[in-house]
């Protein structure tokens, strides 16, 4: 199956909410948070709103404002309205994707020293965690302060579940970790702390 592209789902999708510049288009998708599930640069979304605009599913108008530079203002077609119902349910129908770079670490994790790894996984943790209170702050303070909520806050709650799963599945591997560190050890000395000559 096709991996439907998130970029033109959420260009699609804010414009449908508002016209827009590329600029403003950016600080959406950051203030937002949509950077979990899109990896968006400046020289990316100008690609794509290039490309939905000779598609016909964007059109763009040149606006001035006092001495400012000419940019331009995006807005949504019926094209691209269409476009984005069809992403929306590719979207909807994709199956989940479970490839990601700790899989693919985790794959070749034994040629890793195991205080690297361990050290890793620990970061990772911290790393996780930061994201689980952003989720809350979201939820607890700035969702409620917003209108028309529903969507945004199932999805910061799908957020926050899947980081509380990483959390849990890190202490275990942790766990596990720090025991087969435990159990090297033991096996490369001499059962008196004393490492075995080689």
């Amino acid at each position: 199956m096709v991996i439907p592209s998130s970029t033109e789902l959420v260009i699609l999708g804010l414009l449908r909410r508002k016209p827009a510049h590329g600029y403003e288009l950016l600080r959406t998708v950051r203030v937002q948070n949509m950077g979990d599930y899109i990896r968006l640069a400046p020289s990316g979304l100008y690609k794509a709103l290039a490309r939905l605009e000779d598609q016909g599913c964007i059109t763009a108008r040149a606006e001035r404002d006092g001495n400012w530079p000419e940019r331009q203002a995006y807005s949504i077609t019926p094209k691209g309205e269409a476009r984005l119902q069809k992403l929306l349910l590719d979207h909807l129908r994709a199956s989940s994707d479970y490839s990601d770079y700790l899989n693919a670490a985790l794959t070749f994790g034994d040629a890793a020293p195991p205080a690297v790894f361990n050290e890793e996984l620990h970061r990772r943790r911290e790393m996780v965690l930061g994201a689980l209170v952003e989720a809350d702050r979201l939820l607890t303070k700035v969702l409620p302060e917003v209108e028309d909520t529903f969507f945004a806050r199932l999805r910061v709650e799908r957020w926050a579940e899947h980081l509380a799963a990483e959390i849990k599945w890190l202490d275990r591997a942790i766990d596990a970790s720090n025991d087969r560190s435990r159990t090297s050890e033991v096996a490369a000395s001499d059962g008196h702390g004393r490492r075995r000559p080689r």
